[in-house]
């Protein structure tokens, strides 16, 4: 058992990447919290999943432009710069989103302005950490600490909601709102902990060139066009339910906050159990295996939610799809993030968030507006078979697909004849 949890926490064991992780935790903490009060407080002033979902999606959009303008600038200037900016900005936002609702001033329109402004603000967080994270471990430890950092992306979805949740039933959500807002100011404490990082001093000037080195660079890496291609379709297909998830509590479950928030928790639990899981694995094989069947399982688990005409059995069901994700979405980051240079990095996970978060954000809004004409239980059952057509698809057709899941792992350097010039992608020559 020692040993075992030595290895699942191997990573916790370097001082910057320690600090990382809390501050990953405290500020995916108030994310949720936001994200299960927001969702509530939408569907409550407009009883429309349209209104739900263009919210989800204004949170989520600013991955589809300002995710790619971030991936530039984590590779030009200092990391922890940028996540102080944001968040910062988090918390002001926030903290205006609790007065608007205090005073009664908030109106459909402005939720979403103000959830556009907060969701800019997690896109260049996202992927300033997510570049930084490689830096601050040995590459041995990298899938380990790609894992704990799930858990504290993902895990937070059951704390956020379990400490927000009280305060929606007993005060009302904009003290739900104020708790988001104190939590992100309280994360930039962390930044303390964290080593300072090399601004990459030869990333090409301007904007738009880099931009577009950075997507030629990943063009050039089939494996990595497989794996970010699945995981855009598992985005879009089963993580986009949750602008309709309101509607279906109220409908399906005859329900209210209570239930919708027990909900949101329990994908964050079920995150919690699968990450850590994934943490203490070391064989590439078992890796391999665990990536196909979390697919797989994933456009199960929503079916089952769309099936499940009680609490009890949508219980279960939100705990699988909160695993099953989870762990999914680890391993293809993991897979991409592995023999990267690190002069392209910060644009290689903006090209990751635009295809995944922007995806998911469209759905989340194409799929409240189909909420009014079908029912949100039958989205879900079709989203979730779906998905299972499609990864069966990539079985059929992607030798690379079914190199990663028979436990070969994924090649990410391109052949040198297609490499540009070394000085191009930012390295000194």
């Amino acid at each position: 058992m020692p040993t075992l949890f030595r290895r699942t926490f191997s990573s916790l064991r370097e001082p910057s990447y320690r600090s990382l992780w809390f501050l990953t935790l405290v500020s995916n903490t108030a994310q949720w919290a936001f994200t299960m009060a927001i969702g509530w407080e939408s569907y409550t002033l407009t009883h429309s999943s349209l209104w739900v979902g263009a919210t989800i999606f204004a949170s989520l959009a600013p991955n589809l432009l300002g995710a790619p303008v971030a991936g530039v600038l984590a590779d030009r200037m200092d990391r922890r710069h940028l996540v102080r900016t944001s968040l910062v900005a988090a918390s002001l936002t926030t903290a205006v989103i609790a007065a608007a609702v205090a005073s009664g001033a908030l109106s459909p329109l402005l939720t979403v302005l103000l959830t556009l402004v907060l969701g800019t603000a997690g896109a260049v967080t996202n992927v300033s950490l997510n570049a930084l994270l490689p830096t601050l471990v040995p590459k041995r430890h990298l899938l380990n600490a790609i894992s704990l950092q799930g858990v504290a992306q993902r895990g937070t979805e059951f704390i956020g909601p379990a400490l927000a949740t009280p305060l929606l039933a007993t005060a009302g959500p904009a003290s739900a709102f104020l708790l988001g807002a104190v939590l992100y100011g309280m994360s930039t404490l962390f930044l303390r902990g964290i080593a300072a990082t090399e601004p990459m001093q030869h990333v090409g000037s301007g904007l738009l060139r880099p931009l577009r080195e950075g997507f030629q660079y990943i063009r050039s890496l089939p494996g990595v066009r497989t794996v970010v291609g699945v995981a855009g379709y598992h985005c879009a297909l089963t993580m986009a339910y949750i602008g309709i998830l309101p509607q279906y509590v109220s409908q399906t479950l005859s329900s209210g906050s209570g239930a919708y928030s027990l909900l949101i928790a329990l994908v964050g639990l079920g995150a919690i159990i699968g990450t850590l899981s994934l943490a203490a694995i070391t064989d590439e094989r078992l890796r391999g295996q665990i990536y196909l069947s979390t697919a797989i399982l994933s456009g199960l688990a929503l079916t089952a939610l769309g099936a499940s005409g009680s609490e009890a059995a949508a219980v279960v069901a939100t705990i699988l799809i909160g695993a099953s994700q989870a762990m999914f979405i680890t391993l293809s980051l993991a897979y991409i993030q592995r023999d990267l240079e690190e002069a392209i990095r910060g644009r290689l996970v903006s090209a990751f968030l635009v295809v995944t978060a922007g995806l998911q954000a469209l759905a989340n809004w194409l799929y409240g507006l189909l909420a009014g004409s079908f029912r949100p239980s039958s989205l879900m059952l079709v989203l979730g078979l779906a998905f299972v057509v499609v990864v069966a698809g990539y079985i059929l057709r992607s030798t690379i697909f079914r190199q990663i899941y028979a436990g070969l792992g994924l090649e990410v350097a391109p052949a040198a004849a297609s490499l540009p010039s070394t000085n191009r992608w930012g390295q000194p020559g």
